[in-house]
Order: structure tokens, then sequence, then C-alpha cells
């Protein structure tokens, strides 16, 4: 499976967003930061996985920062494999629990017990962040960038080949089915997969999987994840001439896609772009349509 990234870029990637929460704690009077969720496990380490759980927005590593330490908390089943496979050298004190003992939770509260702590859910005493941990993110590393044209580049490969191999008849499922697989074997995951043929894209503009058989019309969208990283790629197959108001509709989607990657620098709004997305639905004779589905991405 391919890497992108060296041990070495890893680990300076990894100093470089533990200096943004340091700088994070000092700016919020904080003694302590709590981070267990998937999303912000992954960025701090670098890529690290902690799922076990894959429907759950929590993972089973708990990484606890002060100012000149930092623990990883997990069961005991977990732990080890977490420090050897998941933030190798990356320094972290390993604090596990028997499941039949204090939870992980517990032993987080006994590390921090005294301090002014930050948490990103909800845990005892502690204060609760979602958008300021976001905003650490960014601006992405240069190798978060790296890998989110890696992850861009593979799931259009993936997605492309799948479409060309595509025939009326097909199931939806069979084709969600496939998308799984392929992602899988290039390390990624899917956290949404969005397949409809025919009359099921025009009534819905979410049409998930089901039994419905292809005719000539087909909506395939994955939203791929590694790394802590995602890439949404979207592909649009009709078999023979489309009909012009497909057509119309694609021209309209080309144009408010470019006008808005014109727009994109630093300190522009979403707000900004918005006004202008329902600008041009308005123009291009589709008013009112980008109520229907989030705007942005």
């Amino acid at each position: 499976m391919e890497q992108v990234g060296t041990p070495e870029q890893v680990l300076a990637d990894v100093g470089i967003k533990q200096e943004r929460v340091r700088a994070f704690l000092e700016r919020e009077g904080l003694d302590a930061l709590v981070l267990g969720r998937q999303d912000n496990f992954a960025w701090l380490t670098a890529g690290g996985d902690s799922r076990v759980i894959t429907t759950s927005e929590m993972g089973f590593g708990y990484l606890v920062l002060t100012r000149d330490r930092k623990w990883l908390v997990s069961h005991s089943m977990d732990g080890q494999r977490f420090i050897d496979e998941q933030v190798p050298g990356q320094g972290y004190e390993l604090v596990t629990s028997y499941w039949h003992q204090a939870s992980p939770e517990q032993k987080v509260l006994s590390l921090t017990k005294g301090m002014a702590v930050g948490a990103d859910f909800a845990l005892e005493g502690a204060r609760v962040y979602g958008p300021e941990l976001v905003d650490l993110h960014y601006p992405l590393t240069d190798l978060d960038i790296e890998r989110c044209r890696w992850i861009g580049r593979t799931a259009h490969q993936i997605l492309t080949q799948v479409a060309h191999d595509l025939e009326p008849g097909v199931a939806e499922q069979e084709v969600a089915a496939r998308l799984l697989c392929e992602y899988a074997q290039a390390g990624m995951t899917i956290d949404v997969l969005i397949v409809g043929f025919d009359e099921r894209i025009r009534d819905y503009r979410h049409p998930m999987p089901t039994e419905n058989v292809l005719e000539r019309y087909a909506l395939l969208h994955p939203a791929a994840r590694r790394w802590g990283l995602h890439a949404n790629v979207t592909r649009l197959v009709h078999f023979g001439e489309p009909p012009s108001d497909i057509r119309r509709a694609m021209d309209g989607v080309a144009t408010i896609g470019a006008h808005v990657a014109a727009m994109l620098a630093p300190g522009v709004s979403f707000a900004d772009i918005l006004a202008e997305q329902i600008r041009l639905y308005r123009v291009l004779g589709y008013s009112g349509e980008w109520m229907y589905h989030f705007q942005g991405g």
C-alpha cells in the first residue's frame, strides 16, 4: 500500500501540530487538552487512526497534551497497537486500563486532576471546544497538502475506472460494494457513499444505494478518507446522448464551479462565495436551486 510521507516528514509534521496545540493552551489559559475524536487524533498524529467502532466519531485512544508532557490513554487491548502502529516515534507515554477496571476517561481525569482542561468531547470538568480546534488544522501543512493531492488523484482514478466499467443491468448496491472494495485496497475508507440511477437522481439529492438497476443514467459519489483527510469526487455517466435538461444542468454546474474556483483566496468568506453562487443560480435559470443541497465543500 502506497505511503505518502517519510517517517522523518511525519515526525516534523507532528511537531508543527503539537506547537499549535501548545500555543492554543497558552491562549486559552489551559493546562491540558484532551482529544478523543477520530478526526482530531488523525490530525495531531499526522494520520494516526484511533478507530475501533467505525460508526462513531469518537476513537478508542485519547491524546492528552500539557505544556511539557503527552499521554496516550486507552484500553489495554488497543494501547500498545496505537503506540506501535499509529503514533510510532511520537513520544507518547502510554496509559492503559483493563476493561473491568477504570475507564480510559477516568484515567484521563486522574492524569489531569487539578488542571484547567479543554477537550473535544464532553468530559467532566473540562471546557469543550469544537470549531476552535478545527481552526488549528489550518493552514494545511506541506505533508497535508501532499496527501490531499494523492487522495484526490487516487480517488479520481478509482472512480473513473468504476464509471467506465458500468453496464446497464447492474444494481446500485453492486456498484457500491465494488467502490468500497477498490478504495479499501488503496487504504481509504468511504465516509459517504452515494450511488443512484435514473429517476432516483432526479427525485433525491442523496440517492443512497438500493437494489435499483441501471438503465441509462448513473451518479457515483464517494467521499474517501485517509490520514484524516478527505476527497469528494462525483462522476455522472449516461448511456447514449444525454437529454437537453441534463446537458444544460451540467453546463450550469461547470459555470458555477469555475466562478467559485476563481474567487478562492485567503480571506474570502464563505458568505461572499455563497452570495455569488446564489446570483449565478438565478442568472442561469435555476433560481432557488441552491437551497436544496449544501453549498461549499
